[in-house]
């Protein structure tokens, strides 16, 4: 296994939980008393929930998915690269707009992170 594969592994791995985070806070805020069963406690209060959910989650699922997109696309032009030119052509479109993409999801997180 390579370090690229392993790392692709691992942001994917992270990625999870963050997003079970994201969704039981998101839950939490619409509907306290469900979460609150469901969680067994842990989240029942909706100013926690809130900070969690608005402050927290979206700036670190933006950074772990951001480098998850890399890595991935990484891994598949590697792998793929060189088969035929129409391949090449589309896995260079791909990682091209992969890559913008992920640059204005990062500008965004930094930018979030600085208003507040």
């Amino acid at each position: 296994m390579t370090l690229l594969t392993l790392s692709t592994v691992v942001s994917g791995i992270l990625l999870a939980p963050l997003a079970l985070i994201s969704v039981l806070t998101g839950y939490c805020m619409k509907t306290p008393g469900l979460i609150r069963i469901l969680t067994l406690g842990m989240l029942s209060d909706y100013n926690l929930c809130s900070l969690i959910h608005v402050d927290i989650t979206p700036d670190t699922l933006a950074l772990i998915g951001s480098i998850h997109v890399v890595l991935a696309i990484e891994s598949i032009y590697r792998k793929y690269y060189g088969i035929n030119w129409m391949l090449n052509y589309l896995l260079k479109l791909y990682r091209l707009i992969a890559y913008i993409l992920c640059s204005l999801v990062i500008i965004l997180a930094i930018l979030h992170l600085i208003v507040i």
